[in-house]
């Protein structure tokens, strides 16, 4: 489920690098507004160098307000793509904004991609905080026959709650909608939880606010592993990309053949938590800071001893519609001392 974005200037490189997360990746997007020259004869050969290796590659050139590099006008890459797509061979996808549907010249690209039996992303950006709701309608516009593709920038977990809504609603199984930055960081890391087909990674150069680098992704969170069936737990933070967690619970599940993903999920709002565990769903997080004591106060929580004696927790377990809270910081402090032979009574102690 991980398509690789190679941002690289010339051809060569780009397959130099999509070779290196062949093992793992299932598909690669050629950034051509990343090439120094376009030779169509050498882009030829770069896509059968790629086709024959990745079960999806797309062919994007894209627009600055888009997040590329393409120093022309929007017609002129149109232009540069009727040129081009005559000589390419078939089976590829082929990245379209939705802005220009019905525009005389996309009318003419999706033709023409049709006769040479390429697929059709139709792609929508905001960079913009917060859920742009009028482009969420907009994605509606997208024909039925279409990859719709939407990126857009949460700016708490209530906004990348309200994406996965919107994935829920729409074209599930069928799609790619992403969060982009750090509030957007899970829904690069359960693309099938979105229902999106891929989840975009980079090869070298992150193509977006967020993106993590492909080695990553696999390597860490076993992206390229998971699927509808598969069970998700998280660490809840702000901030909580430094958290090493990941790489402990993870290579665990793959190794006893657990079908389960252990990620990332900053938290901006502790009473979000409740709503994440129920929604995604998780079947259990561990809790950082700063949310260890808002815990108490999720609905359904019921604390150990532990919790209520210090007024926090770092754990919460599914089971049915309760949400069990624990705290493993105490008997991980207090413990090892026990075994030492640590005399409590009367000490003293620094914090």
């Amino acid at each position: 489920m991980i398509t690789v974005t190679l941002m690289a200037a010339d051809p060569m490189e780009a397959v130099r690098q999509a070779l290196e997360h062949q093992q793992y990746a299932s598909g690669v997007e050629l950034r051509l507004d990343c090439w120094l020259a376009i030779n169509p004869e050498k882009l030829v050969l770069c896509l059968g160098e790629l086709k024959g290796r990745f079960e999806n590659v797309v062919l994007t050139v894209r627009l600055p307000r888009d997040g590329g590099k393409w120093s022309g006008t929007r017609k002129a890459r149109n232009s540069l793509l009727l040129e081009l797509i005559p000589g390419l061979q078939s089976d590829i996808y082929l990245d379209l904004e939705i802005e220009q549907i019905n525009d005389p010249d996309d009318q003419e690209i999706v033709r023409l991609c049709k006769a040479k039996g390429f697929s059709i992303i139709r792609s929508s950006h905001c960079f913009d905080p917060g859920i742009n709701h009028e482009l969420l309608d907009k994605m509606g516009d997208v024909p039925s026959d279409e990859l719709p593709k939407i990126a857009i920038m949460p700016s708490s977990t209530s906004d990348l709650l309200d994406l996965l809504k919107f994935a829920r609603s729409y074209r599930f199984g069928n799609q790619i909608v992403l969060g982009m930055g750090e509030w957007g960081l899970p829904s690069r890391l359960c693309p099938a939880v979105f229902g999106s087909r891929w989840t975009y990674a980079a090869a070298a150069v992150a193509g977006a606010p967020g993106q993590l680098d492909a080695s990553e992704l696999a390597g860490r969170f076993f992206t390229h592993r998971m699927n509808q069936d598969s069970r998700y737990f998280a660490i809840f933070g702000n901030p909580v990309s430094h958290s090493r967690s990941p790489d402990f619970h993870n290579p665990i599940f793959q190794s006893s053949d657990f079908n389960a993903g252990y990620i990332l999920f900053p938290l901006s709002r502790a009473e979000n938590g409740a709503r994440v565990i129920r929604e995604w769903p998780l079947r259990g997080a561990s809790i950082t800071v700063p949310h260890k004591q808002g815990t108490l106060l999720w609905p359904g929580a019921k604390a150990d001893d532990a919790v209520k004696a210090v007024g926090a927790a770092n754990t919460v377990v599914t089971q049915g519609q309760d949400l069990l809270l624990f705290n493993t910081d105490v008997e991980g402090f207090l413990s090892p001392l026990r075994q030492a032979g640590f005399q409590f009574d009367g000490a003293r102690c620094v914090v």
